[in-house]
């Protein structure tokens, strides 16, 4: 499952993973910008194990402190940097754990 911020340039982003994973992108309005965190937890809380998500700069980091301050363990230290991937660990449908990964 591969879902995306309707904005173009996120569609873009994982089109290619899409593509090679033999699905299509699914655009989401919680994704987008200006939509906050709770649309983007709710979508985390139910998609299936595996799934993919983009979304932007101003979404990210605050679904990101909204998963810390429900008990989520930041596994090294968060990069925000545009490309940047963040890999998160779901136990029963909430997120436990985060870990950054750099971008390419």
């Amino acid at each position: 499952t591969v879902v995306a911020s309707p904005y173009l340039r996120c569609v873009q982003t994982v089109a290619p993973l899409a593509e090679r994973l033999g699905t299509a992108v699914t655009t989401d309005e919680r994704l987008a910008e200006g939509r906050g965190f709770d649309g983007t937890l709710e979508l985390l809380a139910t998609l299936p194990a595996g799934a993919v998500l983009c979304s932007h700069g101003d979404v990210i980091p605050d679904t990101m402190a909204a998963l810390q301050r429900r008990g989520c363990r930041f596994v090294g230290a968060p990069d925000w940097r545009k490309g940047s991937v963040w890999v998160l660990t779901r136990v029963d449908g909430v997120v436990v754990e985060a870990t950054a990964w750099p971008p390419p």
